[in-house]
């Protein structure tokens, strides 16, 4: 059998921990799933260590927080396990933030999360073009699913971020992407898979004001750890919008392409991915407006990373937005 191809962009290799000079820190007001291999090792340690581990309601053994913060993390704001026992005694969860591997046997997508600030600063605001979405195919049909699916999947992705990376405004490259979104979306509907995805009428538009305010209307119903961040992410529908973000905002919709598209392997839905990308653009821009972060790249970087710790990582808010973008409300007409 043919190795695995493992695929990595070219932040994935920058990346480096900024440790005790990060702004943030990843084990914060997060559970902390520990491993079976990992507990065990805490359970030789015993004592002090022991005590901070626990069983939650859906019986996952996790971290006990003290105040939102890890009990491990150090005056230093270094892991107190790491600095001791080593990276390799860390437990899973922590050892692979904010790395993240998409396997789909053939071959292996390697990305960083937006949740972490250093990793929001090298794909966003670095614009990372994200290149390894190339007009790639998978041949092997012993992989777990439809081949021609597959290559359905991967060749309509590469369009898509092929729109993203043109020179156009970025609102027009999303209307570009809507509807090639909305096409691909049918053909998958239709299992019709072997048909090429770019031939497609571009849709109608007539979204403005109002799709935009539905934008913050949705977020405002969404459950986050940072409540005043949602009060005032909600807050900012009236922002004019910076008018130099095009790049960074294509880069952070390029990166929900690169995690998310090809889920649609087993969901069937990629038009979800896409407007997820809006959503957090929109929301992202407006918090850039507030804060005057235009000229300021770490300030941004935190925007980003925040939108991404607080909506992003929350399976029950994505199942939120999920549920209201089939409604009409939503559709891809008047949400621009």
């Amino acid at each position: 059998m043919d190795s695995k191809k493992i695929i990595t962009p070219a932040h994935y290799d920058a990346f480096t921990c900024a440790a005790g000079d990060c702004p943030d820190t990843c084990c914060k007001d997060w559970d902390i799933v520990v491993d079976g291999e990992t507990l065990e090792f805490y359970e030789d340690l015993g004592g002090d260590v022991m005590r901070h581990i626990v069983t939650d309601d859906d019986g996952d053994v996790i971290i006990k927080f003290e105040g939102g913060v890890c009990p491990f993390l150090s005056e230093d704001r270094l892991c107190a396990i790491q600095k001791k026992h080593g990276a390799q005694r860390l437990c899973a969860t922590c050892r692979a933030f904010p790395r993240v591997t998409q396997d789909y046997t053939e071959f292996e997508e390697r990305l960083l999360t937006l949740a972490c600030p250093e990793a929001a600063r090298l794909i966003v605001v670095g614009r990372d073009k994200f290149s390894f979405i190339d007009n790639s195919s998978v041949e092997r049909s012993d992989n777990g699913y439809d081949r021609d699916y597959m290559n359905f999947l991967l060749h309509a992705r590469f369009l898509t971020a092929e729109k993203l990376r043109s020179d156009k405004p970025f609102t027009e490259k999303m209307r570009d992407v809507l509807s090639l979104s909305e096409h691909v979306q049918q053909l998958i509907d239709d299992e019709r898979f072997t048909e090429p995805p770019e031939e497609y009428e571009p849709l109608g538009f007539s979204g403005g004001e109002e799709a935009r305010a539905r934008v913050f209307e949705l977020h405002k119903g969404l459950d986050v750890m940072d409540k005043e961040w949602l009060m005032t992410a909600v807050s900012c529908k009236n922002e004019k919008l910076p008018a130099n973000l095009d790049e960074e905002l294509s880069s952070l919709a390029l990166y929900y392409v690169a995690r998310y598209y090809l889920t649609a392997i087993s969901s069937y839905d990629i038009i979800t991915t896409i407007k997820r990308a809006w959503c957090a653009a929109v929301v992202c821009a407006a918090l850039t407006a507030r804060e005057n972060a235009e000229n300021d790249p770490l300030a941004r970087a935190l925007i980003y990373q925040k939108y991404s710790k607080e909506i992003e990582h929350s399976d029950e808010n994505l199942d939120l937005m999920t549920d209201a973008f089939l409604g009409e409300g939503f559709d891809s007409r008047v949400l621009l």
